[in-house]
């Protein structure tokens, strides 16, 4: 994957049950977005564009394929990993680190470790 590429999504899909039968709400969708491109998803209602954007952000999950933000699988995560990833997302423009950084790192040592640098008040 490409550096410049934000959002990737490889063949996904989403299959829900409705009743007795399998819906089928996206069907092997593959895109890139690259970063900095603004993107409208548009389309009838039922098409999946609301399926679409909570796969995306992470809200839920496909049922196959693979969903990278930032080169980072977010199919593979974690809940918490992928709440930090989107905390540092949100944090910084965009740029995730990857999100075993706090991986064995107790709440406290990730407090201490974020808190250097800082200054304190005195």
């Amino acid at each position: 994957m490409s550096q410049n590429i934000m959002i990737q999504l490889v063949n996904v899909s989403k299959v829900v049950t409705s009743g007795t039968e399998q819906l089928t709400i996206l069907h092997s969708v593959s895109l890139e977005i690259p970063r900095g491109q603004f993107v409208s998803v548009i389309g009838p209602s039922g098409s999946g564009k609301s399926t679409l954007l909570s796969l995306i952000a992470g809200l839920d999950a496909p049922t196959s394929g693979e969903i990278l933000l930032a080169g980072h699988d977010i199919t593979q995560m974690s809940e918490d990993d992928l709440i930090m990833m989107k905390v540092r997302m949100s944090m910084q423009s965009g740029r995730p680190e990857p999100p075993q950084f706090s991986k064995g790192k107790s709440r406290d040592e990730r407090a201490k470790k974020s808190s250097k640098g800082r200054k304190k008040k005195k």
